[in-house]
């Protein structure tokens, strides 16, 4: 796994497969890649490179732990094991009052 912080991190935290698009003249800069849910890449594009295409299989071994082995992700995205510590906060009240 490449250490960056383009699209790896955010696949790996939230645990779902990731595209990122670039223009072909910046592949210098950043190429286009599809991230899988890990954090690794599983495909990169290069200068002749103009299409990625590539499987996306939810019960692939690599995945397993990513994938199934940590649901309490899915709880804390959705704030279930934060809500009993939870303390009220007036300037959140209404988002748009600042």
């Amino acid at each position: 796994m490449r250490a960056n912080a383009d699209g790896s991190a955010p696949g790996a935290i939230n645990n779902y497969w990731l595209t990122m698009a670039t223009l072909a003249q910046t592949t210098t800069l950043l190429n286009s890649e599809l991230i899988g849910p890990d954090g690794t890449d599983l495909s990169r594009a290069d200068v002749t490179t103009q299409l990625i295409i590539d499987e996306l299989a939810r019960d692939t071994p690599e995945f397993d732990i990513s994938l199934n082995k940590v649901p309490w992700r899915a709880s804390a995205r959705q704030g279930d094991i934060y809500r009993s510590r939870r303390l009220p906060d007036p300037r959140s009240d209404d988002p748009a009052d600042f």
